[in-house]
């Protein structure tokens, strides 16, 4: 999946080149070319564990990134965070340290940056503010 700016210019990139700048040229936020349809597939996989289920979407996403490294980034991202008790379930997001819903999807940035950066054969620190 190629990524493009918000804003309408520059070229389409990848998944890796697009988490690492996180900005674009233009000063445009990257986004997908397009969303796929993803629902129909999840719901023949019910049963998934929190770390297969977000594989499942993320993989789309990430597609340049190896399957192997994939699964370890989400794995290391997630695996023990989340807990079930019951059949139906939701995912309070303020759990975390601070107890604030960022802490969700910031399990996952890090893990993915570092990944991107292998990919891309980069050797720089990457901060994230």
């Amino acid at each position: 999946m190629k990524y493009i700016s918000t804003r309408g210019k520059g070229e389409a990139i990848s998944s890796s080149k697009a988490i690492i700048k996180g900005i674009a040229d233009d000063g445009g936020l990257y986004v997908p070319e397009y969303f796929p349809y993803l629902y129909d597939d999840l719901k023949k996989k019910m049963g998934l564990s929190y770390e297969e289920i977000a594989y499942e979407i993320i993989k789309v996403f990430f597609d340049d990134i190896e399957e192997n490294e994939l699964r370890r980034v989400i794995n290391k991202s997630y695996n023990g965070k989340f807990y079930i008790k019951e059949e139906n379930n939701f995912l309070e997001l303020y759990h975390g340290p601070t107890s604030a819903f960022k802490d969700a999807a910031l399990l996952f940035l890090p893990q993915i940056m570092k990944a991107a950066k292998k990919k891309e054969n980069i050797k720089e620190e990457v901060v994230i503010l």
